[in-house]
């Protein structure tokens, strides 16, 4: 028999019961999602604290404190210092940028056998899709974790180059804008940001398919780098689908806590202490909501991304 094409809705479907299935990876997720954020913010704190900016400054967010604070600095003093926190601040960047990728090489692997073993039926139990174990998400991201650490660097500086690009509209526009030509300037900012910025939804998806195809199939950087361009064309579609709805569900996860966290604000006025804890409880869940978002939907280009692999390994081949 031969496969079909997984509509996008079912692979949703299937990344849901999946993730269900596989929810330690939830933990998992929470864990490569803070080292994502240490990765940006660690590098930044040892640059300041190598230039003598207290930390508390920094907490604080006073941006008139801050521009004394670097207008107080002797560069000249403190060039050979800055040279060496900007290299601690490469190296530390650089070592917790790898062990995310390791965790999120893990996660694919588990998510990819789950769907593997798991029939096509759609009212599959969630039973069929658990493969996790601790032993086994170790091996696989230790297996797959550099391939994917490549794999996103390369695609960074396609989206780096791009960012330049997406610049140049804005500054083009904005010296069109100058006097009579401000109609003008308008229309070529958003009428070449646009295009731009659709080009970089795809870069994303096709990062992720990239690490799909690198750890179900061993591929090499630029193989898998390959298939994830023909994958996504095949099915830009599904996965720009997925993508919206991930976007419309991060803002009305967003729009959901930021309300209830105004009510608490209002009914809690004069009690600050129980403000306080209440929208640190209230912060955790909502990132706890946006982890398993975003891990459903991971799961469900998993889906995708396998159906469109067993329908090229069926098709049929002619001979030269």
């Amino acid at each position: 028999m031969t496969p079909t094409r997984l509509p996008a809705l079912e692979a949703l479907a299937r990344g849901f019961v999946n993730v269900r299935a596989n929810r330690e990876l939830i933990v998992v997720q929470l864990a490569a999602g803070l080292l994502l954020a240490a990765s940006i913010v660690v590098p930044f704190l040892l640059l300041f604290a190598r230039l003598g900016i207290p930390l508390q400054l920094v907490s604080a967010g006073d941006p008139d404190a801050l521009a004394k604070a670097f207008a107080a600095i002797d560069l000249t003093r403190l060039a050979p210092m800055l040279g060496i926190g900007l290299l601690l601040m490469l190296v530390v960047g650089t070592l917790v940028f790898i062990l995310y990728c390791w965790f999120q090489a893990g996660t694919l692997a588990v998510l990819l056998a789950g769907e593997a073993q798991a029939p096509l039926a759609r009212s599959a139990p969630a039973a069929v899709f658990r493969t996790f174990s601790w032993a086994g998400f170790v091996g696989w991201a230790s297996r797959h974790g550099m391939r994917i650490f490549w794999i996103n660097n390369l695609f960074l500086i396609f989206l780096t180059l791009l960012l330049f690009a997406l610049a140049l509209p804005f500054l083009l526009g904005a010296w069109l804008s100058e006097g009579t030509f401000s109609a003008v300037g308008c229309a070529v900012g958003c009428g070449l940001a646009l295009p731009l910025g659709f080009v970089a939804a795809v870069l994303l998806l096709a990062m992720m398919v990239a690490q799909i195809c690198a750890v179900e199939e061993g591929a090499t950087v630029w193989r898998a780098t390959r298939r994830a361009f023909a994958i996504t064309g095949n099915r830009l579609g599904g996965l720009l689908l997925l993508y919206l709805l991930l976007i419309v569900g991060s803002i009305a996860v967003t729009t959901f806590f930021g309300g209830l966290g105004l009510i608490l604000n209002l009914a809690l006025a004069r009690l600050e202490l129980l403000q306080n804890v209440l929208a640190a409880v209230l912060g955790l869940v909502e990132f706890i909501t946006s982890v398993g978002l975003t891990l459903v939907m991971t799961a469900a280009i998993v889906a995708l991304v396998r159906s469109e692999m067993r329908m090229e390994s069926a098709a049929p081949r002619t001979g030269a």
